[in-house]
């Protein structure tokens, strides 16, 4: 059987990007595409998607609300969160507001596609690098998570506000649990 997509991004060359790399998968079809949070709704209540890969800033409503309006409208539809930015706090929230994953939009097609197959089998989706920083996290290796978080920050070119100040936060906070003092204060700084 096709697995069925539904496409929810406000930019046209990002839908057609992700449509390219879907139509070379033999079991797996663009059903459906929208351009606002209120069309994915919209388009989850008129029509059966097996999956939704939904861009986390749409223009009318943020992807915070749209994935926990379409949660509502069908509990069990997996909704693999896309985005911009660097593995970080929103794929946390995101996770635990009832999304099956999360996607850096920089991923390349092979994990999009693998992303895809795990969360139709109702599994939940994250990234090598975010797995990394969860389990870094829950084990209490401040140095790894250190590091990890410094290279995901590093190579996150496009971070900014919220999540690059999370991001040096963090750091910040393992830098002291490393007795790095000078190194947080450093990280704080650049923080404010």
């Amino acid at each position: 059987p096709m697995i069925r997509i539904l496409i929810a991004d406000d930019h046209a060359i990002v839908r057609a990007g992700l449509k390219q790399f879907i139509a070379d998968q033999p079991d797996m079809e663009v059903a459906g595409e929208a351009a606002t949070g209120a069309e994915a709704v919209q388009l989850v209540r008129s029509a059966e998607f097996d999956v939704v890969l939904l861009d986390i800033s749409m223009p009318d409503r943020n992807g915070i609300d749209t994935l926990k309006t379409l949660k509502q409208v069908r509990p069990g539809l997996p909704i693999l969160m896309l985005s911009g930015y660097a593995e970080d706090q929103y794929a946390v929230n995101l996770l635990r507001a009832g999304a099956a994953g999360y996607l850096n939009k920089e991923a390349a097609a092979t994990q999009l596609v693998g992303a895809v197959r795990t969360v139709v089998r109702g599994r939940k989706f994250v990234s090598p690098a975010l797995a990394q920083i969860l389990a870094d996290g829950v084990t209490g290796n401040a140095a790894r998570a250190y590091a990890t978080l410094s290279d995901a920050l590093a190579g996150a070119r496009r971070v900014r506000g919220g999540a690059r100040l999370w991001m040096l936060t963090r750091l910040a906070e393992f830098s002291i649990v490393l007795g790095e003092d000078e190194r947080a204060e450093r990280h704080f700084k650049e923080a404010l």
